[in-house]
């Protein structure tokens, strides 16, 4: 298909981008996590940190500390500066627990 005037679908789009439904901003210092728990009903978060981070998906909102273990598809499993995480559900991520070895600040946005 040639790119033409004619074709309505090319030219004067507009991006609609999902605004969030909740925002949680965090100061980070080095080594202490903090706990964090989902507005109700979110089903998504979006991470933005200015330093490298860990994250805990799970049911406590109990900070976790560093561990050289994680077990594939556990709850408990942490994950290295994660972008973007769709939860399973609402039920199996009612807490998130952010922890970094270096002082930083970021954002979490959830979406429902």
């Amino acid at each position: 298909m040639a790119v033409s005037e004619a074709s309505p679908l090319l030219y004067n789009q507009v991006l609609r981008c999902a605004s969030s439904d909740g925002i949680a901003n965090l100061a980070l210092t080095s080594g202490t996590a903090q706990a964090v728990i989902p507005p109700v009903g979110a089903r998504a978060a979006s991470f933005s940190f200015s330093a490298d981070i860990w994250v805990v998906f799970g049911t406590s909102a109990v900070a976790q500390t560093f561990s050289t273990y994680s077990s594939a598809g556990s709850s408990l499993a942490q994950v290295f500066n994660p972008t973007f995480r769709y939860f399973t559900s609402t039920i199996s991520t009612t807490a998130i627990s952010v922890i970094s070895e270096y002082t930083c600040k970021g954002s979490i946005e959830f979406f429902k």
